[in-house]
């Protein structure tokens, strides 16, 4: 960890802190996986004692953000193409579902919202704001998601979400280095058309564009730009694995 900046602390709350603090690091990859975490390390960066941090790693591994190998030593997780893979196929399925229940309800406060979102990400990429663009992008499809009533569909979707943002991290990271953001511009693109489909309350024709939206992911998987920046994902994660970390 000698070379991730942490910055101290200056909360009230240490333990919500910590997690906060360095579940951001592992979403935005400054945590990259297979990253150690060593407690004593961590509490001297974030100027806090040992309790709060040994909090804040146990609520992360049940995340499965974080892995522990024998004799307490953290990482922080990796993603394999296949779980990667495996939770996409999952948002297709949810998504798709959900959206098809719920779109006839938004609101015109709502869709404004929703429009906010995609309209805020637009610029974001045009200034090049990977977070502004990340978040905004994410929050358009939670907001989808959050219209349903049903709780447990929506906490499946905010854990699929922590790994999917460590994705969009990764391939975000992977256009800079190119300067090629033609795959964020096709996703903006994606979020106008479902947000015109939801404009109108059509569930089905709402549905099949965020099918279309994830599968172009799928697809793009095989990009090698794309491949490049999930393989890095897992690179570090394998040498946990191999006890080479």
């Amino acid at each position: 960890m000698a070379t991730v900046e942490l910055e101290p602390l200056r909360i009230t709350t240490r333990h919500d802190g910590c997690y906060d603090v360095l579940k951001a690091a592992i979403l935005d990859l400054t945590l990259p996986p297979g990253a150690p975490l060593q407690e004593g390390e961590v509490a001297a960066r974030l100027g806090v004692s040992k309790t709060p941090v040994r909090e804040a790693l146990a609520k992360l591994a049940g995340e499965n953000l974080i892995t522990t190998r024998p004799g307490a030593q953290s990482y922080v997780a990796g993603l394999s193409a296949d779980s990667i893979r495996d939770n996409y196929e999952i948002r297709i399925i949810l998504e798709c579902a959900s959206i098809r229940q719920v779109a006839h309800t938004f609101s015109d406060r709502e869709i404004d919202e929703l429009a906010g979102c995609v309209r805020r990400a637009g610029d974001a990429l045009n200034v090049e704001d990977w977070r502004a663009f990340g978040s905004n992008n994410d929050r358009f499809h939670l907001l989808l998601i959050r219209k349903n009533p049903n709780q447990q569909l929506q906490g499946i979707m905010d854990h699929l979400f922590d790994h999917v943002r460590r994705v969009r991290s990764a391939i975000y990271r992977a256009q800079q280095e190119i300067y090629d953001y033609r795959f964020s511009h096709e996703g903006i693109q994606n979020h106008r058309d479902i947000l015109e489909a939801v404009k109108v309350r059509n569930g089905e024709r709402a549905a099949n564009l965020i099918e279309s939206d994830i599968q172009k992911f799928l697809t793009a998987m095989a990009i090698p730009t794309v491949a490049v920046a999930l393989d890095k994902l897992n690179y570090r994660n394998q040498l946990v694995e191999d006890g080479r970390a």
